[in-house]
């Protein structure tokens, strides 16, 4: 069976002959695009138009590429509608971080520290990429890094910090057979709970066990929080419920500390609880 043309690709700079059709989504993602641009050069996937030059699918590639200069790819089916353009909408989808990560891991342009990141992604399948960073992080504050995962400059997953993580994400398994599925920012709170654990770790007076204990015990003591900030100060209190003198220990205090020798800036002050 041999191969036919269905379609011919046609090149353009008269931006004015297409139409943005009445009803299709708003034109947002556009700015992304004209920075893909601006690296990769011509988009080669031409945009989809009727008879009528009204753009079906590729409204942010055509106003890219008139807003660069850049000429435009576009193939013309006629008889296309709106409600093709809805359908194409429905049934695509658009890259997520694990792809991107995966694509890092696995791709031509492979690097170890993806290839380590998808390694600890399919140990911990529980646990989202957020706490996957902060589990690698030196002080266990690891910000998201999402723009970085998503280019491929993400560093932090060497050997070692991969080994890191998989030991504090090995002990982060045990808070969350204890933590209510339906608690709020639950995620939040076992980030919070990460840097508890890096802290048992550098100093022997910090009970992991302990807290363990606490938050099974005390979480009903305390309101959820979409803060990290305000997580810490909940870990504090529950930690030092009932405890007096020497037994107490000032984590919030330490987490202010920590922030300030890695150099987290614009980080709120931890409240303090009256």
């Amino acid at each position: 069976m041999t191969d036919k043309k269905v379609a011919i690709i046609y090149e353009t700079d008269n931006y004015d002959k297409f139409k943005i059709i009445d009803g299709n989504r708003p034109i947002e993602h556009a700015k992304k695009i004209i920075e893909s641009i601006k690296e990769i050069g011509m988009l080669w996937q031409p945009i989809l138009v009727n008879e009528r030059f009204e753009i079906i699918d590729g409204q942010g590639r055509y106003l890219a590429s008139k807003t660069l200069g850049k000429k435009i790819l576009y193939v013309v089916q006629p008889g296309l509608t709106i409600k093709h353009a809805r359908c194409l909408n429905e049934n695509s989808t658009i890259w997520k971080i694990k792809d991107y990560i995966h694509s890092y891991a696995v791709g031509s342009d492979s690097k170890a520290e993806f290839t380590n990141f998808e390694a600890v992604q399919k140990q911990f399948p529980e646990f989202n990429v957020k706490l996957i960073v902060k589990a690698a992080g030196d002080f266990g504050l690891g910000s998201s890094c999402l723009s970085s995962l998503k280019n491929g400059t993400y560093d932090k997953m060497d050997f070692d910090h991969m080994n890191t993580a998989i030991r504090r994400l090995t002990k982060l398994r045990e808070f969350d057979t204890i933590i209510p599925k339906k608690f709020a920012y639950r995620n939040i709170l076992l980030g919070a709970i990460i840097f508890c654990i890096y802290v048992s770790e550098v100093d022997a007076n910090f009970s992991i066990s302990q807290l363990e204990d606490a938050v099974s015990k005390n979480l009903d003591l305390v309101s959820s929080s979409p803060n990290l900030v305000d997580m810490i100060d909940n870990l504090d209190y529950m930690y030092n419920y009932k405890r007096t003198g020497k037994n107490r220990y000032a984590i919030k205090r330490k987490y202010e500390d920590s922030c300030a020798e890695s150099n987290i800036r614009n980080l709120p002050t931890v409240r303090r609880r009256k």
